[in-house]
């Protein structure tokens, strides 16, 4: 998962299926594997994150959320200490 994720990302401009066989292929694996009819078994998935995603308001990556909560802001250690112990604090 990871190597192909880099691979991606430092080939973004080469995102369509063409270049998402050859990243897997350069990985060793089947690159038809990972296009067409072969990456439909994973659509409905994909497509209900993708819809969850857009409902819960994000627009980029990296996004963040703390007990579901959306962080926002620059992320920082200090800042995130805070949001955590917000969302943890008893009520």
């Amino acid at each position: 998962f990871w190597e192909m994720q880099a691979a991606l990302f430092e080939h973004q401009d080469q995102l369509g299926e063409a270049g998402l066989a050859d990243r897997a292929e350069e990985l060793g694996l089947d690159g038809a594997s990972v296009v067409g009819d072969a990456a439909q078994q994973h659509a409905a998935p994909v497509q209900r994150d993708y819809a969850d995603a857009l409902a819960a308001g994000v627009q980029g990556t990296p996004t963040l959320f703390v007990n579901g909560a959306r962080y926002r802001g620059r992320v920082t250690a200090d800042g995130l200490r805070a949001a955590i112990e917000s969302a943890t604090a008893p009520r």
